[in-house]
């Protein structure tokens, strides 16, 4: 089989990523909101990612575990987000065809809360964010 077979094999499966093409919007909109709540383009303050559900040992083993997911989707930077999301965009579209969707949302949401206890398990006293785990955790799959 050559790389071309494979690939239109793929996107027979699976014509269009929407999971990923969601998940890239979702992370995007919620950064702009940050921005501009901030009035901060280039990086956001720690205070506000912590409101917003950044992962926090204090906060996330003290009865806030919804904050291993919602860091998820928290970014500290313009470039932060953008790195991230191309990362994303571009592993993504691969692997939701290989996975399927649902599949696919599963692996990115679970690597990124193993990711967030392991962030946790490093370093309690840290705000973490971001979808870093996630997506090493698409390239893992």
């Amino acid at each position: 089989m050559h790389y071309d077979d494979f690939l239109e094999g793929l996107y027979a499966r699976v014509p269009r990523a929407g999971v990923t093409l969601a998940l890239v919007s979702l992370n995007l909109a919620i950064y702009a909101v940050l921005a501009f709540q901030s009035g901060r383009i280039w990086t956001l303050g720690t205070p506000l990612l912590l409101a917003w559900g950044g992962n926090e040992g204090a906060h996330t083993l003290a009865g806030e575990p919804w904050r291993l997911l919602s860091a998820l989707f928290l970014h500290g930077g313009a470039l932060h987000v953008g790195l991230n999301m191309l990362a994303l965009y571009q592993i993504g579209q691969l692997v939701e065809r290989m996975f399927g969707h649902g599949r696919y949302l599963a692996v990115y949401l679970g690597s990124g809360v193993v990711g967030g206890v392991a962030s946790l398990w490093w370093r309690q006293n840290v705000v973490s964010i971001g979808a870093s785990g996630a997506i090493f955790g698409l390239f893992g799959a």
